[in-house]
């Protein structure tokens, strides 16, 4: 698994591919210095794995999921997810827009917390669904880029 917001490596490392279309070994060759041209280190595809390795006294690690093309796809994600994250569920929340990945956590009852990020704008169904998927808190996200995160209670 790795860790980048796009859903292709362009913007950051000046090559268009798609990142989940990628192998591992690809992604770790991409050099993420695209726009920054006096950086003056080669930067790689950070996994998931490395970046945990980082953080340490954190009280909370929000792991946001991208949406994934089908069920089978969330479940094998999730399943990597749940070996990659051992020993943070005490500290780790795993949110996503993706309804799949949210129900694929459900399923195998995941000890993580989860969050359901939600465009506005929407009504009182995104506290229903919320519930509906064991998700403990709610990620917002409007036209203006913002995020507005609230926790259930």
């Amino acid at each position: 698994l790795v860790v980048i917001h796009d859903d292709n490596f362009l913007r950051t490392a000046g090559v268009d591919q798609i990142v989940e279309q990628s192998t591992l070994a690809q992604a770790l060759l991409f050099d993420h210095r695209q726009g920054w041209p006096n950086w003056p280190t080669s930067e790689s595809t950070p996994t998931l794995t490395g970046v945990l390795n980082l953080l340490d006294n954190f009280d909370h690690i929000e792991v946001e999921v991208k949406a994934v093309r089908d069920m089978a796809l969330a479940e094998k994600l999730v399943q990597k997810l749940e070996t990659e994250l051992q020993g943070f569920e005490k500290v780790v929340t795993i949110t996503s827009f993706d309804l799949q990945i949210l129900t694929a956590l459900s399923d195998i009852n995941s000890q993580f917390k989860r969050g359901l990020l939600v465009e506005l704008p929407v009504g009182a169904t995104a506290i229903e669904l919320a519930h509906q998927y064991g998700c403990g808190h709610i990620g917002w996200h409007d036209q203006l880029d913002h995020f507005i995160c609230c926790q259930l209670i």
